[in-house]
């Protein structure tokens, strides 16, 4: 199975004209689950017709400034969340996957009021309620931010002050790598790595930079399952859409009988046998796979499976208490 999700930051939905066109241009790509920022702007009004049209073929959940729309194609959103008015996620079930997190993230653009944030994130992090987000399968969002420093700009870090986009990526990378997320254009599968999101004018000129993203747990990055990576020009933003088509089932095999799906990696004692079955599989996929490939592959499902037994002793632990 073949699914699309997509992340862009919308400049406001208060228009029923745009909000219209937005579900065409879902319903048209074949999209289904897309993460939204900044759905509020100015008057902080959305458009009634948010849940008519296609979008009526799936479900909201909003928080504030952002969105995740799914498609009821993916059944049921099990639990959601939101922290701040700019951070939402929904846990959906998936027959014959099983559970699968989505979010959207809009981190604030002002340099002092980005750090301070960051600083309350990264707090509100190691709390019991943000555990549904830190296990968020992939994520998108409007960061705001460079993470690969002068390489996520068009004019190479030439320009003056270019720096002031790197503030606070330090402490947003010390919170993904709590929660396991990697960039998807880090992956070997997204094949054109110079891309950027959005364009300004500057000096008489334009210049792009990449502040959107959109992050996936390690096994999603480098386990295979990435069939094409990309940016669009929508026309209706002057932010780029990014996009992702990801692999599930056929070689990664969810939901095999008898054992509870979870990305391929299930919940079942006996890791070692199930590690070889799927590399087997894999192996059978990627015929022309080259070393490195494999490796991060490999190290992917172990760190996955080392994160879904962590998450099961807590829940132990928490119903011990209760």
């Amino acid at each position: 199975m073949k699914v699309q999700l997509a992340t862009i930051n919308v400049n406001g939905l208060a228009r029923s004209d745009k909000v219209k066109n937005i579900g065409q241009w879902v319903k048209k790509q074949k999209i289904q689950c897309v993460m939204v920022q900044e759905m509020t702007r100015g008057d902080g009004d959305i458009a009634q017709n948010i849940r008519s049209g296609h979008w009526a073929e799936g479900k909201w959940v909003i928080e504030g400034l952002v969105g995740v729309w799914i498609d009821n194609h993916w059944r049921r959103v099990v639990r959601s969340g939101g922290w701040n008015g700019r951070i939402v996620w929904a846990v959906c079930w998936i027959d014959g996957v099983g559970e699968l997190g989505v979010g959207s993230i809009y981190v604030p653009a002002e340099e002092k009021e980005r750090k301070q944030w960051l600083k309350r994130l990264e707090e509100w992090s190691v709390t019991e309620e943000a555990e549904d987000w830190l296990n968020v399968d992939i994520m998108g969002g409007d960061f705001n931010m460079l993470s690969r420093g002068a390489e996520d700009r068009s004019d190479c870090g030439r320009a003056v002050g270019w720096r002031a986009q790197e503030k606070g990526i330090g402490l947003w990378k010390a919170i993904a790598m709590r929660g396991g997320w990697i960039d998807f254009v880090e992956s070997a599968e997204w094949k054109k790595k110079r891309v950027f999101t959005r364009w300004s004018t500057r000096n008489g000129g334009n210049m792009g930079s990449r502040i959107d993203w959109m992050l996936g747990k390690t096994d999603w990055v480098n386990g295979g399952r990435l069939l094409r990576g990309w940016t669009e020009n929508v026309g209706w933003s002057d932010h780029e859409a990014v996009r992702v088509e990801l692999q599930m089932g056929d070689g990664i095999e969810w939901g095999r009988g008898g054992w509870k799906g979870h990305g391929g990696l299930f919940e079942k004692e006996e890791s070692a046998a199930r590690f070889r079955v799927e590399l087997g599989l894999w192996i059978a996929k990627n015929t022309r796979w080259e070393w490195w490939t494999m490796k991060g592959w490999c190290m992917s499902w172990w760190e996955m499976e080392d994160r879904m037994r962590r998450n099961g002793r807590n829940k132990e632990r928490r119903k011990a208490v209760e």
